[in-house]
């Protein structure tokens, strides 16, 4: 049976997920905004960049995002 410790701890580390989750949704759909807004005005690297980055944000993966900001 599970205790009550076990369950909290459970509950916290699945509502962190969700929360991160959440956050990197968030910020997909800032950078899809700005993708409609500016992608036939913008240069093509700042395009390609935010778009890589909204990649990321979909996909969770952090060492492509990480890599874009360098």
């Amino acid at each position: 049976m599970i205790t009550a410790t076990q369950y909290t701890r459970t509950f916290e580390s699945w509502q962190k997920i969700l929360r991160d989750e959440s956050e990197r949704i968030a910020r997909s759909g800032e950078a899809r905004a700005w993708l409609m807004k500016n992608l036939g005005t913008a240069p093509d690297g700042e395009v390609i960049r935010r778009a890589v980055e909204c990649i990321a944000d979909l996909t969770g993966d952090e060492c492509l995002r990480k890599k874009v900001r360098e």
